[in-house]
């Protein structure tokens, strides 16, 4: 619900300049693609099959952290993709974005192109949906600052990603939304299993 409501909020904000610069969201919503696209890498770890993931934590490293393990994973992804959409749909109303390879200017809605204001909400963005997930699960603050890390790792991965594989054709919107969602929770993951290592030896 926290991911829904601030992506609905930012993407009506401001529609009548996005449409006249041509970057406002089709007024029939987001396609199936899209969708599966920003929620499948959450929707697939946090799912019934992906419980099995538990079995194997130990294997993992992530034993000591308990079944809450598996859920940050997933909501490291939900909170890129709350930064990634809120991130795009303000960025282009507050500042002139600059591309992330290059830091040079570029027109609102080019692909890799990143603003402070734009990433800055993007930020709190992750962290209302990791705080939101947090606690929902009822869990301490490791799985909050990694979810939100984890969230903030994956936005800006999203914008590498939309500079060079995507900018070049290579990849469309859909799959650097998927990848980047994937690699939010892939940080989350690695992030997690470096804390419980670190905790063993101690």
């Amino acid at each position: 619900m926290a991911v829904l409501i601030l992506t609905s909020i930012s993407t009506r904000l401001g529609r009548k300049r996005k449409e006249h610069l041509g970057t406002a969201e089709s007024s029939r919503g987001r396609k199936a693609s899209q969708v599966a696209a920003n929620l499948g890498v959450a929707a697939l770890v946090s799912s019934g099959v992906a419980q099995s993931w538990q079995i194997n934590q130990g294997w993992l490293g992530l034993a000591n952290l308990g079944p809450s393990a598996v859920f940050t994973v997933g909501l490291a992804a939900l909170c890129e993709a709350a930064a990634d959409t809120v991130s795009s749909e303000l960025g282009q109303l507050l500042n002139k974005p600059r591309m992330i390879t290059t830091l040079r200017e570029a027109e609102p809605g080019t692909d890799g192109a990143i603003s402070y204001g734009g990433t800055m909400a993007g930020v709190v963005a992750a962290g209302v949906v990791a705080l939101v997930g947090s606690a929902a699960l009822r869990a301490d603050r490791t799985v909050f600052a990694v979810s939100w890390v984890g969230g903030i790792f994956g936005l800006l991965f999203d914008s590498v990603l939309g500079a060079t594989l995507e900018r070049r054709g290579w990849l469309n919107n859909d799959a650097v939304n998927f990848l980047s969602s994937a690699s939010a929770a892939a940080f989350a993951l690695a992030a997690l299993s470096v804390l419980t290592h670190t905790n063993m030896l101690h």
